[in-house]
């Protein structure tokens, strides 16, 4: 297994040409990677294997979701200290700690974030959210019509082909 170069120190973020510092860097948080369940797309996971990571080490499979693995309380490319594949780390992670809050139907600023006050919640980083809620949508979908057409068939699968 390849592990993946270390990330540099406080990098910046340009959300609709607003640039913000990272406070999750910046205050040392991890809280977001203690016990996620974080989702997974296909691009998160073809990127993730790209790096040398076999599927089976960071994805965790309940029935059509796909999210990321914990090792001892935390994200299993979390060292305790930073994020080990931070340059190529999930869509979710990457826009976090904006999310789609399923009670008000938009994207909104995770209260349970100790420091989403140093986000500012732009229409462009709404759409990325929107975007990617829509895209595991239809991976979910995708795959739950594929076991269910093997099913019809007879036919057994370990996996489906779409990973």
């Amino acid at each position: 297994m390849t592990k993946a170069s270390s990330a540099s120190p406080a990098p910046a973020y340009v959300w609709e040409d607003v640039k913000m510092k990272n406070a999750c860097l910046q205050y040392r948080c991890i809280k977001c990677c203690l016990d996620t369940k974080m989702p997974l797309s296909n691009s998160d996971i073809v990127r993730i294997r790209s790096l040398g990571f076999p599927e089976d080490f960071f994805v965790l499979k309940k029935n059509v979701n796909r999210r990321l693995r914990n090792l001892s309380g935390r994200c299993v490319f979390h060292n305790g200290q930073r994020c080990t594949i931070y340059n190529c780390r999930p869509e979710g992670c990457q826009i976090y700690p904006v999310v789609f809050s399923d009670d008000v139907g938009e994207a909104v600023l995770d209260s349970y974030c100790p420091h989403h006050g140093k986000f500012q919640l732009t229409p462009g980083i709404s759409r990325k959210v929107i975007r990617l809620v829509r895209k595991l949508d239809a991976e979910k979908t995708h795959v739950s019509e594929t076991h269910r057409n093997a099913q019809r068939q007879g036919i057994r699968e370990s996996k489906p082909s779409a990973y």
